[in-house]
This record gives C-alpha cells, structure tokens and sequence, in this order.
C-alpha cells in the first residue's frame, strides 16, 4: 500500500507546496512519506471511529442537560480535532492546496474533510455566553459527517461508489421531473383542497372540545346531510356541528394550505406512506365520487412510474460499471472454482415447539457431530466449513440449554433456533438443479458488492443517526410522554432511521417538537425528506441493482452449459451415426426399414402435436375438425358435428360468448355482500341462473366438436377448458343445492365463479402472451422462492425460541401475568373526556406473535413487507419472560434479530425475487423478437413506421399584416415571452395561501385575470395568422386552445364547474419543450405507458377476482372506527373493495386490514337473519370473518406487488434503457430532431442536412466529406423525377445504416433488401398492407440499372474524393463536377508537381493516415463514424472498396 501511494503522490505533487516547499524538500518528502505511511492511514480511521464512538455515547436529555457520560465525551473533542487538523495540515503540506493538479483542495473528499475540520473550530472560537444567540448544534452537525471518511479507504466499493456517481446525471433529470410533477400536483392540491381540512365537528355542548372518529377529529361537510357529497363525512346534528376553526390532521402539517405544506403532502403521498390518510380526510371533507382521480394518478405517476426510474438508471450504471471493473473471464473462472461445501442428510427439524424433543434432537445432533468427528479425525473433519459451522452451533446449543435450565428466569440466545441453519445442507441439491446453482453461484460473485453496499448503508444509516440526535435529540417530550421513536439514544436514533416505516408520523412529531407549521418548525421537514428520497430510492434500489446483474451472471452461466451440453449431444450423435453408417455397410439395407419406421413415428408425434397446437393458439374460422370420433358417437364428418364446428369457430359466438361474461362479471360486481337474501340480489340470482346455462351451451358445444379427453386437441386437453368445466360444474352444483343445508356447505365453491373474467384471457392474443409471460415467471422464481421459504423457515424457528410466549400483554397495562389480569380497571379518557370508564381485564396475544411456526412465518412476512414492523419490533424489544407482560426497552438487544432479517430478506432475498421476475419479463419480452432484429431496432424501425414530417405552416402573400404576425409568433423572442409569461404565471398559483387577507386574494386574481387574456391574446393571434386547419394541425395549439378556453369561463364564472380549476395548472405542461432531457423522458414515458395496457387490464382482472371474493368472505363485517375495516376502507361493493385492494397493493397497513378480517369478528346487523313473523334476530350470536383471510392477503400481496406490479417496473425499465446506453448508440428517443429539421429535400441537400443533424443520427458538423459520403452510398434512397427524396425512407436507410441491420456487403444488398422485406413484414403485417413496406425497404426496380439513386451519386463523390489524393490529383477536374458537388467544393488551383506512382501511393497513404488519426470528433465529444462494415479496415482495402463502388456505379 505504501508503494501504491507513493507512486501515486509522485505524479500528483505541484511544483510547489503552499508556494514555500518544493517537491525536493526535505520537510516536504519528510511529510509525504508520514502520510502515506500504513500507520498514519490506520490512525486515522482508528480515531474517526473512535469519534462516531463518542457520538454516538452522547445521550440527550430534554431541555439540554447532559448526562455525566456526555459530559466526560465532550472533554475528548479537542484531542479529535487536534489529530484531524495535524492529518489535513500534513496533507496539505505534502499535496499543496488548491492551485495545482492533484492538490489538496482538488478532492471532494479532502474538500468534505477541510469543512469539517474548519467548522469544528467555530464552536470554540465563539465568545463566552453566546451560546443562547448561536446554535451550537448547527454547527455541530458538521462533525456528522466524518465517518464518511471511511468510505475512501475501502477500495471495494469503487464499483457501487462509481455506479452511483456516474448515475447522477440522468438522476437529476428524473429527480426534475419528479419535481415538476409535485409542483403540479401541489398546485392542483392548493385550488381544490386549500382549507378543505381545516373543518371539524365540535360539541355543541362544548364548542371547545372535538368530536372523536376513531382516535382523531375528522374533516367534516359544513352543509346539512342531504346536501353533502357522496361520501362526505357529516356531523350528528343533535349533538355536533362543522365549525372551520380546527388545524388540521397532524396538527395542520397534512394540508393543502400553502404551496410549501402542499408539497410536502404530495411527496408523502407519492412515497405512499400515510398517503390512505389524507384520501380519506378528502374524502370527509369535499366527498369521494371523485376524489380518487386526484390520488390514483398521483400514486400511479409519482411512485410507479417515476421513483421506479431511479431503479432503471441504477441498475444499468451498476451493470455498466461492474463490467467495466470486473472481468467477465474471471468470474468465469471463479465459477469453475466455486464448490459448495455443504452436505445433506435429508432430514428437517421441527423443533417449533418440541418442548420433551429439545434434549432428544440435541442429544442426537452430539452423537452425530462425535461419530464424524471420531470416524473423519480432527483434521479432515475440521477441513469443511459446515462441519465447523455445525460444531459452533451445536456447542453454543449445550451452552443455551445449560442456561436456560441451570439459571433461573434466564432468557434463550436463539441459538437453538440457529440449529436450523442445518437444512442449508439442502444446497446439495444444487449439484443437480443447475440454474439454482448458477444462481448462487452468481451471487457469491457479487458477495463484495453486496458487503460494501452493505457498508456504505451502514454509514448512512450511522450520519442520518448523528444528525438526528443533533437535531432532535432530547426535543421529543409531550405530554403523553415520549414516542417510541426518537432521538435521544444512538440506539434509539439508528433504530428510527432504520425503520424508515411510518417515516411521516416521525417526521410529524419533529415538526411539532420544533415549533409546528407556524414556528419554523416546517424546514426541519427537509431532513426527512433527503432520508426517504436518498435511502429508500437510491441506496436500496442499489441492491435490486446488483441483484439485476447477478440473474443475467447465472443465466449467462446456464445458457454456456447448455451450449456446452448440446455440443457434447451433439458430437455423441455424429459419433452414433458415423456407427451406424458402418453398421450399414455391413447390415445392407436393414437399417433403412428401422429409418422408414422412425420417420412414421415422428409425423405421427407432428400430427398430434399439430391438433394440440392449433387448439392452444387463438381459434378461428380456419381450424379444421378434428380427425377423431366425438364421444366415440359423431365422427369428423357427422353433419351434427360439422354444424356445431362451423358455430364455435366463428368470431362472432366469441364475440358473444366475451360480451356474456362481461355480463356475468357485472352482475358478480353488482352483489350485495351484506345483507345475502336483499331483493336485488335475488333479481341477480336470476341471471346467473341465465349465465350459468349459456356457459353450460358453451361447454357442451365445444366437448362434442372437440371430444372429451381421450385425443389429443379434445376439450380436457386444454388448461382453459379444464377451467372453464369446472367452473360451469360448481356452478351447477351449487344452483341445485341452493336453499339446502347442503347448499350452505357448499356456498363457498360459489365463489369459483370469479374465475369467468379469466375466459377472456384465451380470447384476445396480446392479453394472453402477457398471461404466459407471467406465468412463466412465476415458474422461474420457484427457485429461489424454494430458499426464500427455506430461510423464512430458519428465522422463524429463531423467532420461536426467542419469542414464544412472550407476547402476551394485559389491556391494563399496570398488570403483567395472568394471575394480576382479573377484575375491572379504569380506562381514562385520552381526548379530554374527564370522567374514566370502567372496562373489564383482558390477557390477551398480540395479533402478530411467534408461538408456532406458522405465525411467526405469517409474523415475518409481514415485517418483510415493511408494513407495521415498527410495531412487531418494539413488541420485540419489550418482551420480557414467557407468560408474562411488556417492559418497554427490556431487551433492546433483539432488535440484532430483525437488522439481520432485514439484511437476508428486503435487502437480498426479495430483490432477487423482484430481480428474477424483472429480468424473466424481459427476457421473454426479447424472445418474442425475431433473429434478425433486437430490441433497440424494433423501438426505431417502429418509430419510422409511425412517423411522419412535421408541417410548418407558411402564409402563401408574404406581405401584409397577418403574414407580419405569423412572423411575430414564430419568432424564438416570442416563444421566450410566452414561456417567461407561463413561469410567471406558475408563480402567481404557487403564492395562494388559506387564510390570505381579501386585498390579496383579490389581487391574485386580477393578474390570473390579466394572464388569461395575454395568453388569450396569443391563441387569437396564433388563429388569425395560421387559419384554423393549420392551427389545429399542431397538438401543443389544441392543448393551449383547450386551456385558454377553459380559463376564460373558470375567469369569468361564466359555468362554475369546479374541475375548470385545473387549466390554471395545466399550462406549466408547456414548459417542459424547453428541455429536451425532460422531453425525451416524457416521450419514453408515453412509449412506456403504449406498452402496459394489457399488463394494466391482466391486474384489473386480478384485482377484480379478488374484489368479488373479498366481498363474498368479509363485505359483512360491522364498521369499527378503531380497526382497519372502517367506513372509509372495507369489502361493502366493488368501487370500495377495488380501493382497499388499491392501498394494499401499495403496502399501505396492509396487515392490519387482514388483522381485521379474521374470524370472530362483530357482524354488521343487517347481515343477520331475521325472523319474518316476530321481527327477532334468529342468529344474534353470529360472527363474520373468516381465517381465509391470511391466504387472501398474502397471496395478494405476492401476486400484485412481487408479480404484477414488479412486471410493470420491467416495462418501464426496459423503455428506459437508453438513459444508461452508450449515448453513441442510435435509439428512437434521437429520432425526433430528423423530423423537426426535414423539409422538402432536394439530393444535393441531403449532405447539408445531415451535418446539420448531431450523431448519433446524424454526421455532425465536423464529420469529414469522404464518411460522410460512405454513409450516403449505404442509405441509397431512390430519387423521384423531381430530384427530391422521400421522408420515410431517407430516415430508414439513416436507421438501418446506423444500426446496422441487414447491412451486408455490396454484392448481397439485394438479397439483405429481401430478407429484411420479409423480416418487416411479419413483424409489422399492415406495412404489407397500405404499401409503406416500398417506402421502407425500396423494391429492386428502383434502385437497380437505369435509376437514380443518391448512393450512386455520393458514390461518384467518394470516387473523385478518393481519385483527389491520387497521382491524378495535379490535373484539373472536369468541370461538369463543379456544380454537382453538395458541399460546394470546386475543384481548381495552380500547377503542381507531377509525382510518379511510388511518390502518389506515399502521398495518398499518408493523407488516409491522417484523415483516421482525426477520426472524426464530432460535436459534443461524439464520434463521427459510418458504423459500416467497411469502417476501420486496413488502407490495403481500400482498393476493394474502390473497387465495389465502381461495380456498384456500373
């Protein structure tokens, strides 16, 4: 290391040092050695721990008092800045300071290190009792930053540090258009919202004390009931009323108020924590018909699509980085190396709650460990590593149990649960699965990224720690006493920032803790916000990053040995048949019987496939009968038979059989979940009677032209009709039964018929490949799903045996074993209620616990998910002895158990799953794509298609006064002013505010008034000068057309429709064509958006499947404020089960809505049966719920956001792959410019045109003659008898050339046309149709002899470029070249020497030499070249290439 650095310190020294010490100084060589010395190096990252160290000891108390420790800590800080000002004095000295290369201000890092040391002196320097006017913890907070001191001295995370780094460019792009989406929503938010959720109820008795729903006041409609919207929450007239004197939720920071509360809501919202809340506060507030159009965009824009962008641009730096780091042979090599050493006995342990069995399996895991020990000796049993890890876990397990047994009261290690760990040795089987294998394999690769991730996260999580406790430490006291999350301990602080759960209500205690919204306490909001958007979306998304790269590591790993494996077939079949060629000659003719056979065989096997085949892809009119007996009564040619083939095969009985289950799919919707026997649903009951036989007709309509099952393509041999049977069958089961108790029993296989929607899968094409697609993946992540389940098995036995039994508590808190827990106790009120209530004494289990296996597995799953783990953690950490009730803080220790869940589970195991099925998705997505074309050419060449030049409007008198305003609005000085006019405008709706006084309020709104007519003005202009076809013909004019109009009757009242409010925002949409980054992105977002419609409707469907059944199993659940199943969130109709699926499927409290649907639960009474004759309850003790609802959420969970929505963010980062691409590599997002500068172009411009245009599309301006006329002899575009050349095709062949498809060498140009002809066509079926395919790939009757072309033309320039360099060069050109040159070259001079051959061939060589050292720097830095075939050769080629351009000429 020394050598290293010192290496490195010769080359980055200035000539001087702090212009006294040259680079020969011996004080100066004397300091350089010092600091480059491994001693050195070591004590200062020994002292910058040690620092974090004393942080992190520094307690905080309320009010600033200190701790005794505290006290002591702060005496060392001078000893700590005294050595880090002797490291940056030192490196100064022998690096110099800011004016050369190399020196010391040069490196962010020392730039970090000089703030800190520098800012840790200011403190010091302040006078006596200044403390009060300065704060010192401002300028304390620098000191933070010092462990990121640590991240430069560890080399390993290079690759994730630079991955990082080199991101930040297209991170900044999205992060402003994630911005500009906010501010639009903002805006929205303060028109719609501003002071709707400053109204609650107050007692009309009290008109100082709120009214309570749940454990807060809610917004509330100030109107009667019958005039509230629906959904509106109203006041109980007798005892309440709806006064607006209330802050809001949160203490009034969940608001709409101000641009800046609204903002921050916003971004809350689109983190989608806490964002269910302030939907149902709207709703409360202004009603919930359509409130939702507000939040799902919002949800679906901002955290979808956007944040998911953070994931593609990581991913692909961290792929681009990693490959440039790591060599791809060397981790080949480290595959052929890597051997598990893990062994299988076949046997698991279920030692849940073996209570007796402890001692038995531990005794048998001592025998065991003996036996090996005795039989394999010390040395080669102590040689494998599980034999050593089996040894320390098995010791440590004598240990515990020694313990637990020997020491009273004492707690369990888990380390028997460590046992588990055994069925590791499952790995094994890896031997034999080989893409499991490749994919551990893989990940053992990318172990170092992972650890130093893992390392970098750590130092996040420990400064973002630290800066909390500067911050908030000591400040979090309320009346209520002190939250569980807060600042005041290191443990406390790393805890809370760990979490990263509920981030929102945290964020809301510090907001209050500093002052609220009105005392400044709204910018600490920052420090929240730079957590969420630096740790969640950029330090994690590394995680699925690596993941990423590590999935296409194993299947380059499987797909070499399948290579390998066909290969070695292959060569053991030539072997065979050279065999079998000598068995021939002695045999004669024998083999040829056996041959004749095998080929029998084979069309047999092909015809039966065939008739399997058709059946699976999409029926039509063409499907022939089937050669086989229906039923074994109608054969093929039955009339019967042939008359219901001809009905089932015809579009229209699909058409009608789809537009059937739509119907059934409604009336499924229209149930009411609530009260079974309501007159409607008998009306629905009625039609399903109707439904149920139409798709009975269908069934056995298809059973007799098909067959039953006994022939291949018969109606059970498909998977769908096996579906669509069963259906049909339980259907007409349940119908026969109904009204019996029979029927009752079997009311749950009525639900199978939410299945029908998935009919429709098999109908439409496109919606079914997505379908396979995903069912696919999910058959590709049953790997790693076998040891995700495997290790959640692990910890969950881990979680038993330190958990088990130790959730129990009693309602009153006092009481902490059962025996205290009997009797009644007082329940104060918490709300101001004075007198207490009397409640009964409860010992009860928390709802998520680990007594068994199962719910610790459940326990887990649900703590993965990040959703109500804060809860489960601090259950943890307060859980005290078995049978016994919480201490809180008791056993901080445990919260050791979770970190390390989380890093196996989160952070690894499901971003592997998530990686798994992004990249499967992708994958299929690419085998889709024909062998001729790949993804990229696809994107362009359908971009071409669709494409079309853009029309400049242009007035036929050039004179006049409109043909004078048609120059004003065209002119740049005028786009400007409208732009300046939209900011400014933007502005004006940013500084609305609920509660401004009425003077400015109406000032507000005379500039609105005053925006709306110049922008009026201008839409006035626009339409006089261009005339209303050519003004309409531009979409952005339709859109400043809508808005202007929109603005003018939101103006002027004359319509007062609330949503009009909208087109006061919409005009900032209009400023993002000032920036092409963000009109790229916007444009690649709306290709993205193109491509998920049948992804949207698969998940529509699912969501529907899963309404239905929600609410057939808990739509009768009463409405409980203080559960999750509320009135704003339960199964009561679709449009309210659709939400509720909606909020699960963005984690929001998901656990707690299944928490609430379990059995037991109070039913609403209207679900109970009533007697007709006394009017009684017949059931009164009825309960509702059921214990299905662990399997209906979980699986929900697993299906949508680990498939679905998953498969979404691969969409996305598949259409966003080119913001990580090599920018030299031509994609559909650079060919906008082609269309913005085509005109009506001549041959002779195409040359200037093209210059004009930058690579990668075009040549660029400083592109040299002699490329850019190679690339114009490749495009060769046909010229029309006017000299001109068409759009399409000249923007192909620069696509076709640029990317290189089907370009081969000149004599096989004709054959690639045709290949390529064929390829578009079955790609693009239509292109064949309207005849653009001729525009695209020109026929050879337009190019070929006797036409003109512009490669003949540019070849003729190439040619005389080429002959210009010769021996010829000293005789004049003929002058009929001169006008015909595009790039105004003539051709002349004086006379020059004659040169014989030898001298003109040196001469030539030398120019061709100098030309490629020049190659060819376009603008920006990017690389002018052809990408031809012919680029780069050798100079002895380039007579061929002379030569084929002359036989391309002739």
């Amino acid at each position: 290391m020394v050598r290293r650095y010192a290496s490195r310190a010769a080359v980055d020294q200035g000539p001087t040092s702090l212009f006294l010490f040259t680079s020969s100084s011996p004080l100066r060589r004397l300091v350089t050695w010092f600091v480059n010395t491994q001693l050195f190096e070591w004590t200062i990252i020994l002292t910058i721990i040690a620092n974090c160290v004393v942080m992190a000891l520094d307690d905080k108390l309320p009010y600033g008092d200190k701790t005794v420790l505290s006290m002591k800590m702060e005496d060392l800080e001078p000893i700590f800045m005294i050595i880090f000002t002797i490291e940056m004095c030192t490196k100064i000295l022998a690096l110099g300071f800011i004016l050369h290369k190399g020196s010391y201000m040069r490196n962010l890092w020392k730039i970090m290190d000089f703030v800190v040391v520098t800012s840790g002196f200011l403190p010091m320097m302040l006078p006596a009792g200044s403390e009060d006017s300065i704060n010192l913890n401002t300028l304390r907070t620098f000191r933070v930053l010092r462990p990121l001191k640590l991240v430069s001295g560890v080399p390993s995370l290079q690759v994730v540090m630079s991955s990082i780094g080199k991101a930040i460019g297209p991170l900044v792009n999205i992060a402003l258009l994630l911005l500009f989406a906010v501010i639009i929503f903002a805006i929205i938010g303060l028109e719609f919202y501003a002071g709707a959720l400053n109204k609650t109820c107050y007692q009309l008795d009290d008109l100082g004390q709120i009214v309570i729903d749940g454990s807060n006041g809610s917004p509330c409609f100030p109107g009667p009931p019958e005039d509230a919207p629906t959904g509106a929450y109203t006041c109980e007239k007798d005892t309440a009323i709806c006064l607006e004197k209330w802050e809001g939720p949160n203490d009034g920071i969940t608001s709409f108020d101000n641009i800046g509360l609204a903002m921050l809501t916003v971004f809350q919202c689109v983190t989608m924590e806490g964002w269910t809340p302030i939907l149902y506060s709207t709703n409360d507030a202004i009603g919930s018909a359509f409130n939702w159009v507000f939040f799902i965009p919002l949800i679906v824009v901002g955290s979808f699509f956007m944040l998911n962008l953070v994931l593609g641009v990581l991913s692909g730096e961290f792929a681009k980085e990693k490959d440039r780091v790591e060599s791809r042979a060397g981790f080949l090599r480290l595959k052929e190396k890597q051997r598990l050493d893990m062994e299988m006995d076949g046997y698991m342990n279920w030692i849940c709650r073996a209570v007796y069995a402890e001692f038995l399996f531990l005794g048998a895991f001592v025998f065991e460990m003996l036996i090996r020990l005795y039989a394999l000796g010390p040395a080669a049993y102590f040689s494998s590593a599980f034999n050593r890890f089996d040894c320390a876990v098995i010791t440590g397990s004598l240990l515990e149990v020694m313990w637990v047994n020997f020491k009273p009261r004492a707690g369990s290690f888990g380390l028997s649960g460590l046992r588990a760990l055994r069925l590791l040795r499952v790995f094994k089987v890896t031997k034999y699965w080989s893409p499991l294998r490749n994919l551990v394999i893989a990940l053992m690769n990318a172990l170092s990224s992972i650890m130093s991730l893992l390392f970098l996260l750590f130092l996040f999580i420990f400064i973002f720690a630290l800066l909390g406790m500067q911050l908030f430490g000591g400040s979090f006291n309320f009346d209520d006493g002190t939250p569980t999350s807060n600042f005041n301990t290191a443990i406390n602080a790393l805890l809370t920032v760990l979490t990263e759960e509920d981030w929102n209500n945290v964020m809301y205690t510090a907001i209050i803790s500093q002052g609220g919204r009105k005392n400044g306490g709204l910018v600490y909001s920052l420090y929240f916000v730079m957590l969420t958007l630096c740790g969640n979306y950029c330090l994690l998304n590394v995680f699925l990053a690596i993941a990423c790269d590590s999935l296409d590591q194993a299947a380059e790993l499987t797909a070499n040995e399948e290579a390998e494996k066909e290969r070695a077939a292959a060569e053991a079949e030539a072997a065979q048949q050279a065999e079998h060629a000598a068995l021939d000659k002695a045999a004669g003719g024998a083999n040829g019987d056996a041959a004749l056979r095998n080929e029998d065989d084979d069309n047999r096997g092909d015809a039966e496939g065939g008739g399997g085949g058709a059946f699976g892809e999409e029926e039509d009119e063409l499907r022939p009968i089937l050669p086989y007996s229906s039923l074994f009564i109608f054969s093929s040619t039955n009339p019967v038979r042939v008359g219901i083939h001809w009905l089932v095969t015809k579009p229209l009985f699909d058409v009608f059989i789809m537009f059937v289950i739509l119907l059934s799919s409604a009336a499924l919707a229209a149930e009411d979940p609530v009260q079974e026997n309501a007159p409607w649903n008998k009306v629905l009951s009625k039609f399903d009677y109707g439904f149920t036989a139409i798709f009975f007709i269908e069934c056995l309509l298809k059973i007799l032209d098909l067959g039953l099952m006994f022939h291949p393509g018969s109606f059970f041999r498909d998977v769908w009709n096996i579906m669509d049977g069963t259906v049909v069958f339980c259907a007409l089961i349940s119908l026969y039964f109904q009204g019996t108790p029979t029927g009752q029993k079997l009311k749950s296989v009525k639900l199978l018929r939410v299945l029908r929607p998935l009919k429709m899968v098999n109908r439409v094409p496109a919606l079914k490949a997505v379908f396979d697609c995903v069912v696919t993946s999910l058959k590709n992540v049953f790997n790693i799903l076998i040891v995700y389940m495997l290790f959640l098995l692990i910890f969950a036995m881990v979680g038993v045996q330190l958990f088990n039994g130790k959730f129990l508590y009693c309602t009153d808190a006092a009481k902490r074993t059962y025996e205290e827990c009997q009797g009644e106790y007082f329940v104060s009120g918490e709300w101001g209620e004075v007198i207490p209530e009397v409640a009964e004494r409860e010992w009860l289990i928390k709802a998520f616990n680990y007594d068994n296996c199962g719910a610790a597995m459940i326990t887990l799953f649900a703590v993965q998910t990040s959703e109500g783990w804060v809860d489960v953690l601090q259950n943890s950490m307060s859980s005290t002895y078995e049978d016994e009730g919480p201490i809180p803080w008791f056993r901080t220790e445990m919260a050791i158990f979770y970190i390390v869940y989380f890093v196996v589970f989160p952070f690894f195991f499901v971003n592997i799953f998530v990686a798994l099925v992004i990249v499967t998705f992708n994958d299929l997505g690419e085998a889709e794509l024909t062998d001729d074309i790949d993804k990229n050419q696809k994107s362009c060449i359908n971009y071409v298609i669709q494409a079309k030049p853009m029309q400049v409007y242009v007035p036929e008198e050039q004179s006049g006064c409109l043909f004078h305003i048609w120059r004003l609005v065209t002119s740049p000085p005028f786009e400007n002013f409208i732009m300046l006019l939209i900011v400014m405008n933007t502005i004006l709706l940013m500084l609305k505010y609920q509660g401004a006084p009425l003077q400015y309020t109406d000032l507000l709104s005379d500039f609105n008034l005053v925006f709306t007519i110049l922008f009026t003005v201008e839409c006035v202009m626009k339409l006089a000068c261009f005339g209303t076809k050519a003004y309409f013909k531009d979409s952005w004019n339709t859109f400043d057309f809508i808005t202007v109009v929109g603005s003018i009757i939101d103006a002027t009242q004359i319509v007062n429709v609330g949503f009009l409010r909208l087109f006061r925002a919409a005009r900032l949409i209009k400023l993002l064509r000032r920036s092409v980054s963000i009109r790229i992105l916007l444009f690649t977002f709306v290709q993205s958006i193109k491509a998920l419609p049948y992804v949207m409707m698969l998940m529509v469907m699912l969501f529907f499947i899963y309404a239905i059944v929600g609410m057939q199993l808990f739509g009768n659940i009463a409405l409980d404020s203080s559960t999750a199943i509320e009135r704003h969130n339960n199964f009561r109709n679709v449009a309210q089960a659709f939400m509720l699926l909606f909020r699960c499927s963005t984690g929001e409290a998901w656990p707690d809505i299944m928490m609430a649907c379990i059995a037991g639960r109070t039913c609403d009474p209207r679900s109970k049966e009533i007697n007709q004759t006394t009017g009684q309850v017949i059931d009164p003790d009825k309960k509702c719920g059921s214990n299905m609802t662990y399997f209906y959420f979980i699986s929900f969970i697993f299906l949508c956001s680990f498939i679905m929505l998953n498969i979404v963010v691969a969409v996305i980062m598949d259409s966003f792959d080119y913001l990580t691409r090599d920018s030299s590599i031509l994609g559909s997002h650079h060919l906008s410019e082609f269309i913005t500068v085509w005109g009506k172009i001549h041959y002779t411009d195409m040359f200037a045109l093209l210059k004009q245009i930058d690579p990668p599309l075009g040549f660029g301006s400083k592109c040299p003659d002699i490329l850019a006329y190679k690339r114009l002899v490749r495009m060769n575009m046909p010229i029309d008898d006017e000299g001109k050349v068409h759009f399409t095709t000249t923007l192909f062949a620069l696509v076709r050339v640029n990317l290189q498809i089907f370009v081969r060498s000149m004599d096989e140009m004709d054959q690639a046309d045709q290949e390529l002809r064929t390829t578009i066509g079955r790609t693009w079926p239509f292109v064949k149709r309207d005849g653009k395919i001729d525009l695209l790939v020109p026929r050879p009757a337009e190019t070929g002899p006797n036409k003109l072309t512009v490669g003949k033309i540019y070849g003729g320039m190439l040619i005389l470029e080429n002959w210009k360099q010769t021996k010829f060069t000293a005789l004049p050109p003929p002058s009929s070249f001169k006008k015909a040159l595009p790039n105004g070259d003539i051709f002349g001079g004086g006379p020059t020497k004659l040169m014989d051959g030898k001298e003109a061939e040196a001469e030539r060589r030398a120019s061709l030499k100098q030309k490629q050292s020049n190659e060819l720097k376009g603008p920006h830095g990017l690389r002018c070249d052809d990408n031809d075939d012919d680029d780069g050769e050798e100079e002895h080629e380039e007579d061929e290439n002379e030569n084929d351009l002359v036989a391309f000429l002739n």
